[in-house]
């Protein structure tokens, strides 16, 4: 395992394995959540938490 990595290191030029990072966070570039939307999650997210039929197999 060690000779191919030395191996492949050997033969990778350093642009190949160098990369730009960008930090962001998604409220930066993601539009506003529409209220509706984020209610009708919201009930979805409680059904599917809450025990009830569906749970009953």
């Amino acid at each position: 395992m060690r000779l191919v990595l030395a191996v492949f290191l050997a033969f990778c030029p350093l642009y190949v394995m160098a990369f730009d990072f960008t930090c962001a966070r998604e409220a930066d570039y993601l539009p506003e959540v529409d209220p509706e939307a984020q209610e009708l999650f919201m009930q979805a997210r409680r059904a599917e938490v809450k025990r009830g039929k569906k749970d009953q197999g």
